[in-house]
């Protein structure tokens, strides 16, 4: 055998996080067109995850609905992985969250992640991975048993 057979450089996997930064002299919708446009780009490059941020009333974002943008995404990609980077549960019924992602997982198949973070103190701030098809339907089996 010879040396090359043995030295495969490894794969990496690219993602990139959105946040939908809006831009001065720009409509705020166009923050939104760039995000579905950045990810069908990456999409087409070969990326390998897409994920956009939950941000509330935050000057220069405009990504405060995960849910809704992902959809927009999800039409205008095929391959890429999608998911939301930190949706934080305080702000949301977990219910109308899984329904969501489930959703999601629906219409776009084994291609929807979640990270979720159970509360705003930065020091005990706890985010958690999720392939979201398996976390949810463990919420919400959790959540009718109450």
């Amino acid at each position: 055998m010879k040396l090359s057979e043995f030295l495969v450089a490894p794969r990496v996997l690219l993602s990139l996080l959105d946040r939908s930064r809006t831009r001065s002299g720009y409509p705020d919708s166009a923050a939104l067109t760039h995000s579905v446009e950045r990810a069908a780009h990456a999409d087409a490059l070969g990326y390998h995850r897409f994920w956009v941020a939950e941000h509330h009333a935050v000057p220069g974002i405009g990504s405060g609905s995960p849910a809704v943008l992902l959809a927009a995404i999800g039409a205008h990609t095929r391959d890429i992985r999608l998911g939301s980077g930190g949706v934080m549960l305080p702000n949301h019924q977990p219910l109308i969250v899984a329904e969501q992602f489930l959703m999601l997982e629906a219409l776009y198949p084994g291609r929807i992640d979640l990270a979720s973070a159970d509360r705003w103190d930065s020091r005990s701030l706890f985010v958690r991975h999720y392939d979201a098809a398996r976390m949810l339907r463990t919420r919400l089996r959790q959540i009718s048993k109450r």
